[in-house]
């Protein structure tokens, strides 16, 4: 079973909770089962990675006076190894965020797609797998005043806060990503990609992984949630061709809307699907958590660590 086989059917199972008082939490419970783990336990197509940032790896050793450091070394002992190259990671331009607000205009689709197309042309003959962005999930939590660009509402006070909406643009910024992520594939598939080669195009998601509080049938299903509005904003788009049920009930008019042409755009644009995962969280339902509404709670989902309500 692919990748995407497997989150796709993690992030869809979801229905909105009935709207309650908060509970007391309980005590989680400790697992005492641990479960083997091996190479064997994935399908023979995944592919298990290690990511670097240009600092490190620059493939210019020998330019300007600059001799290799430690990395490029290490790089030279495993020639076998097959890169995967990020067209956007996070870098945006300031000269666009000036000009239009970056990624919540409209304007950002055409211009992603006009410097993935210079990618495409420029190292088309080197690179055959092609990642058109990294972690849009952590990206547009810049709009709740976590990262660059600093936008966030004015409720939440956040020191060098540039203005904004936290309960908005986070959508608006996923929505174009997503919208030129879409293009981009299928520039590199009409223009670019060999049909007889193994040249590929995708995405790099990031999620944690979410484990209910309590055995509580409204843990169990904010545990769901949470993948929904982290995973599943990004990766039920560009499979189903839209957003998770949870996340259009709950976001309502917040969320943008794709059109039937978008939706048939966005469904299937990956040839793969990255997963970049950090770390695991208790969830526990909480339906007083979103007050004021905001990207990091529509979910009325409560991330806790294991001791942090003990």
């Amino acid at each position: 079973m692919a990748l995407s086989s497997m989150l796709c059917s993690a992030v869809t199972m979801l229905a909105q909770p009935p709207v309650q008082p908060i509970r007391p939490i309980p005590r989680p419970r400790p697992s005492t089962l641990t479960l083997p783990l091996s190479r064997e336990n994935f399908p023979f197509d995944f592919t298990f990675g290690a990511s670097t940032s240009a600092l490190q790896i620059e493939g210019a050793s020998n330019n300007h006076c600059k001799g290799p450091n430690i990395w490029d070394d290490f790089i030279l002992k495993f020639p076998d190894l097959d890169p995967y190259v990020t067209i956007f990671h996070f870098d945006l331009p300031q000269a666009l965020q000036e000009k239009y607000g970056g990624v919540l205009g409209a304007e950002f689709i055409d211009d992603y797609v006009a410097f993935a197309d210079l990618c495409f042309e420029k190292f088309g003959k080197k690179v055959k797998k092609w990642i058109t962005m990294n972690e849009p999930l952590i990206f547009c939590n810049g709009y709740t005043g976590s990262f660059p660009p600093l936008r966030s509402s004015e409720w939440q006070n956040i020191r060098g806060s540039v203005g904004g909406d936290a309960a908005v643009e986070p959508y608006i910024a996923s929505h174009n990503l997503l919208l030129a992520h879409a293009a981009a594939v299928k520039r590199y598939r009409d223009c670019y990609k060999n049909p007889v080669s193994k040249e590929e195009i995708g995405i790099t998601l990031n999620s944690a992984w979410y484990v209910p509080y309590s055995d509580h049938k409204d843990d169990k299903e904010a545990a769901l949630r949470a993948l929904d509005f982290s995973l599943g904003l990004y990766l039920n788009p560009i499979t189903y061709g839209d957003y998770p049920e949870s996340v259009r009930s709950l976001v309502g008019n917040r969320l943008p809307k794709f059109t039937q042409e978008q939706s048939d755009l966005l469904r299937k644009s990956y040839d793969f699907i990255g997963l970049n995962y950090y770390h695991a969280y208790y969830a526990a339902n909480d339906p007083t958590i979103n007050n004021p509404p905001s990207f990091k709670t529509d979910s009325l989902v409560r991330n806790t660590s294991k001791n942090s309500l003990l």
